[in-house]
């Protein structure tokens, strides 16, 4: 796992990294989670800030990152309607885009896609891998831990709409973020 700030992979042996605020602090981490969509712009910071919120509440000690299977908006903020949804909602909005790579299966416990599409590179990208069936289990789409919602339900991309579109998005992922919590308070 690599600090966004330090562009380091932070010591596990004896005591491990999370991150709060954007800066590493001492602390025993015990999931480690990415957000994934095609660009990180839009949908995965959104799901970012919103697990991050939530697992918070939960009293959940988790490393929660997002990033992108494509890398053409690498470096730049988050989408300013997915800016603005979070904040009018209380949420963080802090964010650099960056694209995923094959070494992000080593470094995270889960990466949640948004959609099939994004499944569907996450697995091409395991499958280049010798661990590629133990890596393939770390692939969850995020609406499937929303009860509400229609099997193999995705998050659709608000990029090309209007404001309302990406409070549809956050409304989705809020729903699928408290079940993810739940989850992971069953399971870890």
């Amino acid at each position: 796992m690599i600090s966004r700030d330090t562009g380091k992979v932070p010591s596990t042996a004896n005591s491990r990294a999370s991150q709060a605020n954007g800066t590493w602090q001492n602390a025993i981490v015990t999931i480690r989670i990415a957000m994934i969509c095609m660009g990180n712009i839009c949908r995965s910071p959104i799901a970012e800030h919103v697990l991050r919120h939530k697992a918070s509440e939960a009293g959940l000690d988790i490393y929660i990152e997002s990033g992108g299977t494509g890398g053409w908006h690498a470096g730049e903020p988050a989408d300013t309607r997915a800016q603005q949804v979070l904040i009018d909602n209380g949420y963080t909005h802090r964010h650099t885009a960056q694209q995923i790579s094959h070494t992000w299966f080593d470094n995270f416990d889960y990466l949640v896609v948004m959609d099939e599409h994004n499944r569907h590179a996450l697995e091409r990208i395991a499958d280049r891998h010798p661990h590629a069936h133990a890596h393939k289990k770390k692939i969850k789409m995020l609406r499937e831990f929303d009860d509400s919602a229609p099997r193999h339900a995705e998050v659709p991309d608000p990029y090309y709409g209007e404001l309302q579109d990406f409070e549809d998005v956050l409304r989705m992922v809020e729903r699928a973020c408290d079940g993810l919590v739940q989850y992971l308070q069953r399971h870890h």
